[in-house]
């Protein structure tokens, strides 16, 4: 008996807390096998079995599995939430992040999904549905092949690839229609809506990020000359996923300067605002003047005992306002010819 048969025989044959479970022939073809009936872990070929990590059943299996080494344990059971990979002695472990699939549709909320990677199993399991990890099993379900467990490890990260894709794709159109607004002179303070798109280009930075710097680290530990296949899928992963990073960044970058395009724009409609309540403050500023010297009921002002005063002193608002605002406007032609102002 292997080590895998007996951690499921201690649970009478039937492993607990499973979500799904596929055996994969030569071929590499998946066959589904029903969860709720034994599992003959001996037959040929090698297995996915993917837990429910929120049903303690499936924990305590995971924890007795004798193929696993106590790194590769800590890391399915423990409740970390940074991604990382290690390079155990019989298998490789890691915890990856995910976004939550939620009846059907993907959310903006991530998961963890953790895993260990056997040379006749990948052992996988989750506390949420996640949607990478949906896409991968409806993909083996249509008869996508993957020969040995690396493999499928390469496809359920190509899969979390594409949703970076995908983000990055979304990023940019919706950063296409600001842009848009921003050309057309249409401005309506979309710092708000650039700030969400640039908080999400930084969540998606962060967790590639960390991605690549863990596969990177991968493709230095592994020995080339005794796991050459593995060493050249984690290549390739660190190259797509950085890759992905750039185009994030980019995304990022372009949010800050069209936040920063769009604060000048603001700003400057801010002084256009100003500089017609400055000219309109400067002309209503005689007028005022003059009513308030008219209305110091006191001796002596002018115009008091003529019959036409209250015309007289409408004239002298009217002319003092026309005054001020063709000296603004001559003093405003002076400095432009001194190229002062613009």
């Amino acid at each position: 008996m292997t080590n895998l048969q007996v951690a499921a025989a201690n649970e009478s044959a039937v492993i607990p807390g499973l979500v799904w479970a596929f055996r994969f022939g030569r071929d590499g073809v998946a066959e589904t096998l029903p969860i709720d009936r034994p599992i003959d872990l001996d037959a040929d070929g090698w297995y996915w079995l993917h837990f429910n990590l929120a049903d303690q059943r499936s924990r305590f299996w995971l924890a007795q599995a004798p193929s696993l080494s106590i790194a590769a344990r800590d890391l399915l059971l423990k409740t970390d939430e940074h991604p990382q990979l290690q390079l155990c002695e019989t298998c490789l472990a890691g915890v990856l992040v995910d976004t939550v699939h939620d009846f059907g549709r993907v959310t903006e909320q991530t998961s963890q999904l953790r895993f260990a990677v056997t040379e006749r199993a990948m052992l996988s399991g989750r506390r949420q549905p996640l949607h990478s990890v949906e896409r991968t099993r409806l993909a083996l379900g249509n008869g996508l092949p993957a020969p040995v467990p690396t493999a499928l490890l390469e496809i359920l990260i190509e899969n979390m690839a594409t949703e970076y894709e995908r983000l990055a794709g979304d990023l940019s159109a919706a950063m296409d229609r600001v842009e848009d607004h921003v050309l057309a002179e249409a401005v309506h303070d979309e710092r708000a809506q650039l700030s969400r798109l640039r908080r999400r280009a930084a969540l998606g930075h962060r967790r590639l990020s960390a991605l690549c710097v863990q596969f990177h680290r991968l493709e230095q530990q592994i020995d080339g000359a005794r796991d050459p296949a593995l060493r050249l899928a984690a290549g390739r992963m660190t190259q797509r996923l950085a890759a992905l990073d750039r185009d994030v960044m980019a995304m990022q970058e372009r949010g800050r300067l069209l936040q920063e395009e769009i604060a000048a724009k603001l700003a400057e409609e801010t002084n256009r605002h100003l500089h017609a309540l400055s000219i309109l403050t400067s002309v209503f500023l005689p007028p005022t003047l003059v009513v308030g010297i008219f209305g110091m009921n006191t001796k002596g002002l002018p115009l008091t005992d003529n019959d036409d005063g209250f015309l007289w002193a409408l004239g002298l608002c009217f002319a003092s306002a026309v005054a001020v605002y063709f000296l603004l406007k001559r003093v405003s032609n002076f400095l432009k010819r001194r190229g002062v102002v613009k």
